[in-house]
């Protein structure tokens, strides 16, 4: 019997799609980490808080700048494997693979389980961090849950703007301090000489 060949994780050639995403990165909007758990020590003894990137938030960040760079991604399943892929025009790619839970759990745990596994193949292949480190809590056994995020509605409305790389980190600095000071949301910065008021 034939054993099963790895999958690749690159092409034979790069040059074209490692200049592409070069590129690419540079015009990458920030990964808002908009989701916050919570995490219980297991020891009951304490517990923090962590933030990290949706699938979602990671994709909205980062899909312009792809195609506009000739990358597109996928995501497969097939023999318990999920396999994500950066594809260059050129035909050049690189990909990620990892075990994923059988649907014999449910079928809406097997999702959630595509869902989250897309997410850690995904960041690291296009360079981005959609997490806080936790400093190995998570593999330490501790436990988490969700967390709400009062600034989700500012983060929303930014995502809705055409503000862009250096210009949207500047604006996010801007909602963190008057967020934390309690007051209104209506951001007034200057990019390049051009002052821009905008209220989200």
């Amino acid at each position: 019997m034939n054993e099963q060949q790895p999958t690749p994780t690159q092409s034979a050639e790069t040059c074209a799609i490692v200049a592409a995403l070069a590129k690419a990165q540079g015009s990458f909007l920030p990964v808002h980490r908009n989701r916050t758990v919570e995490v219980n020590l297991k020891d009951g003894k304490g517990k923090y808080t962590f933030a990290y990137a949706t699938l979602d938030s990671v994709l909205d960040a980062t899909r312009k700048a792809l195609s506009e760079n000739g990358i597109c991604h996928t995501a497969m399943v097939c023999d318990g494997m999920i396999v994500v892929k950066l594809m260059h025009e050129s035909g050049q790619f690189f990909a990620a693979v990892l075990p994923v839970p059988q649907p014999s759990a449910g079928w809406q745990a097997f999702g959630s389980a595509i869902t989250y596994a897309r997410r850690y193949l995904l960041g690291p292949l296009l360079g981005v961090a959609s997490e806080e480190d936790d400093d190995g809590n998570g593999a330490d056994g501790n436990s988490a849950h969700p967390v709400a995020d009062p600034l989700q509605p500012l983060w929303d409305a930014l995502a809705k703007t055409d503000i862009r790389g250096n210009d949207a980190i500047c604006v996010r600095g801007v909602l963190d301090e008057r967020a934390d000071a309690g007051r209104d949301h209506c951001v007034g910065a200057s990019f390049a000489g051009v002052n821009r008021d905008r209220r989200v």
